[in-house]
């Protein structure tokens, strides 16, 4: 039994080939294995739609998993922090909340999306912070589906323009160690798994106490994952096409 940490898929009807990599990743997984998927599976998600054939697939893909005894796992990440209970259901993955703690042969181990992380990024940690109030998100909720989502790929665009004219300052979409100490203090946790920055790494920060921090890749030519289970933790990046080939996740 194997638990198996993904991150940043970006699923879109636009790149389908993304979608047949999560099919060949979940292949690979054994009953009893468990994926966690921390946060932005989708490039964006402003709600279930039954007749949106992405979403039908994947939801086919997580209840084929399920009935083969693999359980998926799902936290928000900063595109699609809006799925609900309702929606996690119907797709068949099981919602985290925003700080989750898995035991490991290292210890207490945190995995987050990572966009927390990022506090020096004030603008968006205001409009995160906006987004998350409940009742903003049910008014939302209200209109149809394709307005949804024409105000959701609008957001896109404007999140594109805001965030080259806020990347010319370096400390903007780093993670403060600062912060990654309290959160890591505060689930009493040695070790961190994080993606949102979409840049494969290994870490040893000046943390008292934190022994490693692993950070997930964003799918595309390549895909990434961290794999823990009672012989260690393990974490890989490979290229997308190497997912055909047998064994690939040992």
């Amino acid at each position: 039994m194997a638990a198996y940490v993904i991150a940043d898929l970006h699923l879109s009807e636009h790149r389908p080939a993304l979608l047949a990599a999560l099919r060949d990743f979940i292949g690979h997984l054994l009953m009893d294995d468990r994926l966690i998927i921390a946060g932005d599976l989708f490039d964006y998600f402003v709600g279930v739609s039954e007749s949106d054939p992405l979403h039908q697939a994947v939801r086919d893909l997580f209840h084929e998993a399920a009935d083969h005894g693999v359980q998926v796992l799902f936290q928000h990440g900063n595109r699609d922090f809006l799925m609900n209970r309702a929606d996690a259901a119907w797709l068949g993955v099981r919602l985290l909340p925003p700080l989750f703690v898995l035991t490991t042969t290292l210890g207490p181990m945190l995995i987050m999306h990572g966009d927390q992380l990022c506090t020096n990024d004030h603008a968006y940690q205001r409009a995160r912070k906006i987004f998350s109030w409940r009742w903003l998100q049910a008014f939302f909720r209200m209109f149809p589906y394709s307005t949804r989502e024409g105000v959701a790929l609008t957001m896109r665009e404007h999140s594109k323009r805001s965030k080259a004219v806020r990347s010319t300052d370096p400390n903007v979409f780093r993670v403060v160690n600062e912060t990654m100490a309290q959160a890591l203090a505060s689930m009493e946790c040695v070790a961190l798994v994080h993606g949102h920055v979409h840049a494969f790494a290994q870490y040893h920060d000046p943390i008292p106490g934190c022994k490693i921090r692993m950070v997930l890749g964003a799918w595309g030519r390549k895909f990434s994952y961290v794999r823990a289970d009672s012989n260690g933790v393990t974490t890989a990046e490979r290229p997308l096409e190497s997912l055909k080939s047998a064994q690939l996740l040992l």
